[in-house]
């Protein structure tokens, strides 16, 4: 489980955003206070926040809400994955953004006192918008659920130019992501 190395960007009334920098227990407790809150208001823009994981790496999301507060006691969260900022931050249909292959801009609902897994994709940062009206989400934990395949690597390379040792370090992690349970031919098939 990773937890968030930074919080890039916030937007509307987000408290706390902070909190979700500390690792915390895998259970939701019974015991909430100090989360992070996402609060939404009559006539101003959708509270929403833009965490980065630090690491591009395949697997799914878990929300751990405290307090929810919308319809029914539920809220709706739109969540989106992206390896850079700019793809977390398109939403579907713009610039050619898509759902094609892997799922990585979807609805999901929430409830109070939940832990919720999102679908797989392979992502590093992770956009999370409170959808519902006047409605109120206080997270204990946002936590990355990296799917991981313990590979012994078979070979390395280093030479004297540092820029393309990290090239072929980051191809072999590139190969890594795309062999977790299958064989891919891109972590998101993209």
């Amino acid at each position: 489980y990773l937890v968030p190395k930074r919080i890039v960007y916030t937007q509307g009334d987000v408290k706390n955003a902070d909190t979700l920098l500390v690792e915390k227990t895998n259970q939701i407790t019974l015991d909430p206070g100090h989360g992070c809150v996402l609060q939404n208001h009559r006539f101003k823009k959708h509270a929403a926040i833009l965490v980065d994981f630090g690491i591009e790496f395949p697997g799914s999301m878990r929300l751990m809400c405290w307090n929810v507060r919308g319809k029914h006691g539920r809220a709706n969260l739109l969540v989106r994955f992206g390896e850079s900022v700019s793809e977390a931050m398109t939403p579907l249909f713009h610039k050619n953004a898509t759902n094609d292959h892997a799922i990585r801009d979807r609805v999901i609902n929430v409830g109070f006192l939940s832990s919720n897994e999102t679908n797989e994709s392979g992502y590093r940062f992770a956009y999370i918008e409170l959808l519902e009206p006047n409605g109120l989400v206080e997270f204990k934990a946002i936590q990355g659920v990296f799917t991981y395949l313990d590979l012994e690597y078979k070979g390395s390379f280093e030479c004297s130019d540092e820029r393309i040792t990290q090239i072929w370090n980051t191809a072999a992690y590139t190969a890594h992501v795309n062999m977790q349970e299958y064989l891919w031919d891109g972590i998101k098939r993209d």
